[in-house]
């Protein structure tokens, strides 16, 4: 954790403002807590375990420009973003399913919406993700960009 906090520093500065979309890894220690029965006082709000400056805003979803962030824990496959989005019945960015990413639209009468999934930012070579070194499909590093609520744009980084 120390070592994460040097390299946070860096980052409170780069991004003063930022969202961060809590997923389904971290709440992995909240969960092993609650699973060996700790008392609801052994928890920390996520902003103060990382002492998080004001400008940033940890939570599971955040809505901006009409464009639904979140992790997409509970989804996953190659249309999983697709799907997500019509479930949430707007346009969508997730980034749950390490081994995928792209963007969908899909369209009705009344409008027309996208999922975007942005794959993930993971070192296969980390410890963390030593449970997928045997995983068939390898995961898509990448990042994605909204412009103005309507035009996602999807960048791979070659590896």
């Amino acid at each position: 954790m120390e070592r994460t906090d040097l390299i946070l520093e860096d980052w409170f500065k780069a991004f003063p403002k930022l969202r961060l979309t809590k997923g389904s890894h971290d709440c992995l220690v909240d969960r092993k807590g609650k699973t060996v029965g700790l008392p609801r006082r052994c928890f920390k709000p996520y902003k103060e375990i990382w002492k998080l400056p004001d400008g940033w805003k940890d939570d599971f979803s955040f809505e901006v420009d009409n464009v639904r962030y979140q992790h997409g824990t509970g989804n996953s496959g190659k249309l999983a973003h697709l799907n997500l989005a019509i479930s949430n019945r707007q346009s969508t960015v997730m980034g749950h399913s390490h081994s995928f990413a792209g963007i969908a639209f899909t369209a009705s009468h009344k409008d027309c919406i996208f999922g975007m999934n942005v794959g993930c930012g993971v070192n296969i070579k980390a410890l963390a993700f030593a449970y997928g070194k045997d995983f068939r499909n390898r995961p898509i590093v990448s990042c994605g960009v909204v412009y103005n609520g309507e035009n996602p744009r999807l960048f791979r980084m070659v590896l």
